[in-house]
């Protein structure tokens, strides 16, 4: 054999010694090291190692230590791939989470396990780029009673993404564990959960307190929705047996009631609570809540004819039914498009003045064609509406919803209209409305805003309170299109 031969066979006998080794150095892909690594590793510790041994574990995604309601849609089905494999194992203790079945909590006998949702450690997965471009995925755990990394357990995958997980990884997607959580609130179609959620607080809080029965009857004032909510809560907590709810307020030491407060747009924490009736009661008051996405129901502009109708007076406030309509006569807008204007009523003869807060440029006053820089004012007879052509021809299609309050920051334009049935009180909402900038085209203008609106507001809230029924006001919003 010549020695070229020889160079030849000594280099495919190498390549086949190396070939191995160069393939045992690969990093296993991401999915296939969870199936073949991870879940065989976290399986032996928590099942044997004594500290894990009868406590409660949950799987979460994390990051800087914290689990996250919000990230990547990656994490979450890597942290579902583990959970999953390990849910039935023997020794391995999985906290009940609210995106389950209800009897997690419940057992089939009937009895509560108002700890079955309680968690003692974090079973912890943290997905992250490294500098390289390549991706790092660590495994810890936390204990949550000092905040602190349990030594010695742990694991570690590094390597590169699949074009699929990549996509993954850029996709933004809510851990439904969560659900209940300002991140991650419930939706209107998930009442039975909410209420199921609702009634484990409130009924594992009752069972706890020991100074004396609770027998509540639900607020016989209460919206309809309000009496839906307490019933489907008081149905679940049957099974707790901390309470006796009564439908007749004489037997009743305490109310049971359903507020849901709006926190952001169209976020609200809905709160069911028993308030004892006596204020002397040693009982307590006792309360749950939990996130809600509640869609606002925007109502529709009516097409009315461009006359004010006459209308009955109502009791109550000077002003009443502040509406966005749509009138059928275009001769009698500021513009050519679709002819959006606002509708009021008065009991009273009154002077009404309307204004705008444009979301995110501020507040200002509305005037007509001839754009006077004088307060422009309308005179409304009693038991009779005025109409106020609005100079956009979109007005968010018509779509409003009522307003309640003033705002400094509103998340969606507002209109509100102010009526003095009083001269002196005219005059002073006059000086004080002048203030604002005045918008009397369709191209929107800088409002008041931050300090200069709150002083504003503040100083109108006196004239208000001088004044007293001698002023009111009323407000709508309207849907952003943009």
């Amino acid at each position: 054999m010549n020695a070229g031969a020889v160079r030849s066979l000594s280099a495919v006998v190498m390549l086949a010694f190396c070939a191995p080794v160069l393939s045992a150095t690969r990093p296993l892909e991401l999915e296939n090291w969870i199936d073949r690594d991870l879940v065989p590793y976290v399986a032996d510790q928590l099942s044997t190692h004594p500290r894990f041994r009868n406590e409660s574990l949950r799987f979460v995604v994390m990051k800087d230590a914290n689990p996250q309601p919000v990230t990547s849609a990656l994490a979450i089905s890597l942290r579902d791939r583990l959970q999953d494999a390990l849910t039935d194992t023997p020794g391995i203790r999985i906290a009940w989470r609210p995106d389950q079945a209800v009897p997690g909590r419940i057992s089939g006998s009937g009895h509560v396990d108002c700890n079955a949702d309680k968690v003692h450690y974090f079973i912890g997965l943290e997905l992250a780029e490294t500098r390289t471009g390549e991706f790092e995925l660590v495994l810890r755990a936390l204990d949550l009673d000092d905040r602190s990394w349990v030594a010695g357990f742990g694991k570690t995958w590094s390597g590169a993404l699949t074009s699929t997980q990549h996509r993954a990884w850029r996709e933004v997607a809510t851990d439904r564990s969560f659900l209940g959580e300002r991140d991650v609130p419930f939706d209107e179609s998930q009442t039975d959960l909410l209420a199921a959620q609702l009634a484990h607080k409130l009924g594992c809080s009752l069972l706890q307190q020991v100074d004396g029965e609770y027998i509540a009857a639900p607020n016989a004032g209460d919206a309809a929705d309000a009496g839906r909510m307490i019933e489907l809560v008081t149905n679940n907590l049957a099974a707790y047996h901390a309470l006796q709810v009564t439908t007749n307020s004489g037997d009743a030491n305490a109310a049971i009631e359903a507020r849901a407060h709006r926190v952001d747009d169209e976020l609200f924490q809905y709160w069911v609570t028993v308030k004892p009736k006596a204020p002397s009661s040693d009982l307590k008051t006792i309360s749950a809540s939990a996130y809600v996405h509640m869609e606002e129901k925007f109502n529709p502009a009516e097409v009315v004819a461009a006359v004010p109708a006459s209308a009955t007076a109502r009791s109550g406030a000077m002003l009443s039914n502040l509406r966005l309509i749509e009138l059928d006569d275009w001769r009698s807008c500021s513009n050519r498009g679709d002819c959006y204007a606002l509708q009021t009523r008065s009991s009273a003869d009154a002077v009404v003045f309307f204004l705008n807060h444009q979301r995110t440029l501020g507040l200002v006053r509305l005037g007509g064609e001839e754009c006077d820089r004088r307060a422009s004012a309308r005179i409304i007879r009693a038991n009779e509406s005025v109409n106020f052509s609005l100079l956009d021809d979109d007005s968010g299609g018509g779509a409003w919803l009522p307003g309640d309050k003033w705002e400094l920051s509103p998340s969606m334009d507002t209109y509100y209209v102010l009526a003095a049935s009083d001269n002196k009180a005219a005059r002073a909402l006059a000086r004080h409305i002048e203030r604002l900038p005045l918008r009397c085209t369709a191209s929107v203008r800088q409002g008041l805003q931050g300090a200069e609106l709150q002083r504003w507001l503040t100083e109108l809230e006196a004239i208000a309170a001088n004044w007293q029924t001698r002023v009111d006001w009323q407000a709508i919003r309207v849907r952003n299109r943009y």
